[in-house]
Formats: structure tokens, C-alpha cells, sequence
């Protein structure tokens, strides 16, 4: 009968370890998860910020008549270039928050 008891709180103990284990683990994730959303959040912030910006060009363009082409191609990849930039890392971010899920 001892032996049994001694077996049964030995489980118990186990069972204690595994679940502290589990809730620290949880934890964990839903740490990285919240700082994935944050990072989303200040990634929002900055596309916006830039397609701003691209839209200021744009329109100080419009304005401007400017005849020369390439000054021109020069302003929207430079534009084009940091909208691409905060895509693949919101998509990125996406993934990550995807897979913490």
C-alpha cells in the first residue's frame, strides 16, 4: 500500500512539473506573439507613413511639370522601393503570426 502511494505521489509530482513546463511554454508564446503584433502595429505605422510620402512626391510632381524622365523614374523606385520593403516585412510578420497561432 506504501508503495503504491509513493508511486501515485510520484505521478503527482510529475504531472505538477509537466503542467509548470506547459504554462511556462504558453507563456512564452504568447510573450512572442504580443511582440509580433507590436511589430505589426509600428510596421502599419511606417507603411503609411511612406505611402504618404509617395503620394507627396507624387503629387509635388504633378505640381512641378517636371520634363526631365528620369528624375522622374529616379523619385518612384526610390518610393516604390520602400513600399516593397515594409510588404515583405509585414508579410514576413504575417507568416510569424500565423504559425504562433
Amino acid at each position: 500500500m506504501d508503495n503504491e502511494y509513493a508511486v501515485f505521489c510520484e505521478q503527482i509530482r510529475e504531472l505538477n512539473d509537466e503542467m509548470k513546463n506547459m504554462e511556462v511554454e504558453m507563456n512564452n508564446h504568447k510573450r512572442k506573439s504580443e511582440e509580433a503584433e507590436l511589430r505589426l502595429k509600428e510596421l502599419k505605422i511606417k507603411y503609411d507613413s511612406t505611402r504618404s510620402d509617395r503620394n507627396l512626391y507624387s503629387k509635388q510632381l504633378l505640381e512641378a511639370n517636371v520634363s526631365n524622365p528620369l528624375f522622374i523614374i529616379a523619385l518612384w523606385n526610390r518610393a516604390d522601393n520602400y513600399i516593397f520593403m515594409l510588404w515583405f516585412d509585414l508579410f514576413f510578420l504575417l507568416l510569424l503570426l500565423f504559425f504562433l497561432a
